[in-house]
């Protein structure tokens, strides 16, 4: 069900236009919310809405910051993540983000053959009060906007298959609560310019779940600039930068092959709908990481999403 879910979504928001979206490692189990979802301030007595598709291939396998070559292994996550959010007034707004989440996983062995598992289901979710510090100046359009919450264990982390306990890294859900820091700062280069900057921040302080496992606390962060052209297309342009610590067992044992650093680049095109609806797709390539251990990490991902905003009051 969820497959097909997928599947038309794609299908339906390529065929409308074309997005905004927490990279995803071997070491995270988790749907890409944090760095997948830009938290957009929302103008007070207004919702906003929105509805992302995307498809993370992690086919690189690298050993500290080596690239090695590899054609034994793959793997991809597909994510459906839905966004609300709701302005109470000029400061103070809400966000809430629910996934669903499909991750596929084939190891080839020589002589043995390939072995597949699939796995989906419902995500976690993501709730977040965010306030502006510095309320939008309708000249610069510089607005500083910052948020805290919580990540939610609403997908399930105890997968079984055979009666066997799947990896923690193919379930759908992490199965803890984590606390959630973020910011956003954005401003025109003068009154006039098409050209904006933006920078935003987030921190995930992870919990512990049911199994006694905790992914590593996460730093995201993003530089970038918004060129809003006189047509109905824009552009945007970032550099994304990802730290995760070591994922532990039973509060001590760091767990091996988890947590590093990682550069991406991301590219986007925005195509405004008309006055409350725009879709965007966006594509982000590594270029950089240094991670511990081995692992397969993000060659690439692809991102389409719509976003729908109306002023409309409780």
């Amino acid at each position: 069900m969820l497959s097909k879910l997928i599947t038309i979504t794609v299908v339906f928001l390529i065929s409308v236009g074309g997005s905004n979206l927490y990279s995803q490692t071997c070491s995270c189990a988790g749907p890409p919310l944090l760095s997948s979802v830009e938290f957009r301030p929302t103008p007070a007595k207004t919702w906003q809405f929105g509805l992302t598709v995307q498809h993370n291939s992690l086919s690189r396998l690298v050993t500290v910051s080596e690239t090695l070559e590899d054609d034994a292994r793959a793997r991809s996550t597909q994510a459906v993540l839905i966004e609300a959010g709701y302005g109470i007034n000029q400061r103070l707004s809400f966000t809430s983000v629910f996934s669903l989440i499909q991750k596929r996983r084939t190891i080839t062995l020589p002589a043995v053959g390939q072995d597949k598992l699939l796995t989906r289901g419902l995500g976690d979710a993501v709730f977040m009060l965010k306030y502006n510090l510095l309320p939008r100046d309708f000249v610069l359009s510089r607005q500083l906007t910052v948020g805290g919450g919580v990540k939610a264990p609403l997908g399930r982390s105890n997968l079984r298959l055979d009666e066997i306990l799947i990896a923690t890294d193919m379930q759908p859900g992490t199965g803890s609560i984590d606390g959630l820091l973020w910011g956003n700062y954005t401003q025109r280069f003068h009154a006039t310019s098409p050209v904006s900057i933006n920078l935003s921040a987030s921190f995930s302080f992870a919990g512990e779940n049911d199994n006694q496992y905790k992914f590593g606390n996460d730093f995201e962060s993003s530089a970038g600039f918004y060129y809003e052209a006189k047509s109905r297309v824009d552009f945007s342009a970032a550099l994304k930068y990802r730290w995760a610590s070591p994922d532990t067992r039973f509060s001590t044992s760091e767990i091996p092959n988890t947590g590093g650093q990682w550069f991406r680049i991301e590219g986007g095109l925005n195509l405004k709908v008309n006055n409350s609806l725009t879709s965007r797709f966006s594509i982000q390539l590594p270029v950089y990481q240094k991670v511990e251990g081995t692992q397969l990490t993000t060659s690439y991902t692809l991102s389409v999403s719509m976003f729908y905003a109306r002023g409309l009051t409780f």
